[in-house]
Order: structure tokens, then C-alpha cells, then sequence
């Protein structure tokens, strides 16, 4: 069994934008270039931000979590994470928040079913899979955590990940559970 995981969009918080690192594609599944420099500097949206909570992650732009989380990620076996320094400024108040990291998630796994998932084309080159539909749960038994190879933005993580996080009761953590078509 598998999960899209993603920020439970449903609860008023917060918004970023990136901020610095411009050139660096951050979903791509791929190790970051050699001599990238942190941290990552992502920016509240001043418009959102007055009314908004900080969540425990932000999943657009890219993978943006408080480090305790980042702490459960780790100690539930995920391995296949750089983890890279981050700021969050709000430019309302001036004030830099330094307790998130960047988390470059390597490893993109094709396992979408396109013909079964709900999917919407963009421009060329530019799909989105918002209810993805797995080929099988066999072909993602290995990973704990990965990046859908069909849509980049969206995260996957296995049935024990999921329990770990439920667990801990983050509770901004939206995960739906993902159908197979075998």
C-alpha cells in the first residue's frame, strides 16, 4: 500500500516562494550539482502569510520541512534524502525562520498508471497527476519515500512511513492512500 503525501491544503497556513537557487531544478530526483551553496532562501507570501500558520511542511515549491520532521523521516529509514539548509524570510517582519530544511528527495520511480489517474496537461512537457493510479503496489514495495517519475511534485511513501507519521500526529500532513490497477 501506498500514499501520496502532501501539506493538508484544507487548514489555513502559510505560503513560499523560492527565493534563491534559481537555476537549481529542485524536483528533479536527482543529487544536487556539485558546489551548491546553502541555504536555500524561500520567501513568506506577504499577502497570505498574516493569517497563516507555519506547517509542518511546505510540498510547493518543493519539499520544505520543519527538521523535526525531517528527524522522523530519517529514523523511520528514509535514506535517500539531501538534506540542505533553508531560510524562510517574511518581509513583513524582517525576521529569517531557520528551523526548516530543504529535503532533495533523490529518486524519481515511474509507477503512475496515466490511462487510470486523473491527469491534466499543462503545456508541452507540463502534466500534472493529481490523483494518481499506481500500475501495481509491488512496483513500489521498495521505497519508503520517493518523487513520482510522471509528476515530480508529487511524493510517495509506503504504508509504514505513513503510520509513523500518523503516529506523531502531524496532523497538517495530508496522506491519501493510492489504488493499484493490479
Amino acid at each position: 500500500m501506498a500514499y501520496m503525501m502532501r501539506r493538508n491544503i484544507a487548514r489555513d497556513g502559510a505560503v513560499v516562494q523560492q527565493a534563491s537557487h534559481s537555476r537549481v531544478r529542485l524536483n528533479s530526483g536527482q543529487p544536487l550539482p556539485a558546489g551548491t551553496v546553502p541555504p536555500f532562501v524561500f520567501r513568506l507570501d506577504a499577502e497570505i502569510e498574516g493569517g497563516g500558520v507555519m506547517p509542518t511542511l511546505f510540498d510547493i515549491p518543493t519539499l520544505i520541512a520543519r527538521r523535526v520532521f525531517i528527524e522522523l523521516l530519517q529514523a523511520n529509514g528514509v535514506d535517500n534524502l539531501e538534506v540542505v539548509e533553508a531560510a524562510i524570510r517574511n518581509p513583513l517582519t524582517g525576521d529569517t525562520i531557520t528551523d526548516y530544511a530543504y529535503v532533495n528527495i533523490i529518486g524519481l520511480v515511474a509507477a503512475a498508471s496515466l490511462e487510470h489517474s486523473e491527469t491534466s496537461e499543462l503545456g508541452e512537457d507540463v502534466r500534472l497527476v493529481d490523483n494518481p493510479v499506481l500500475v501495481s503496489a509491488s512496483s513500489v514495495a521498495p521505497f519508503r519515500l520517493f518523487r513520482l517519475a510522471e509528476d515530480p511534485r508529487r511524493i510517495i511513501i509506503d504504508n509504514r512511513l505513513a503510520d509513523a507519521i500518523r503516529a506523531s500526529q502531524f496532523d497538517d500532513i495530508y496522506l491519501k492512500e493510492l489504488g493499484a490497477i493490479e
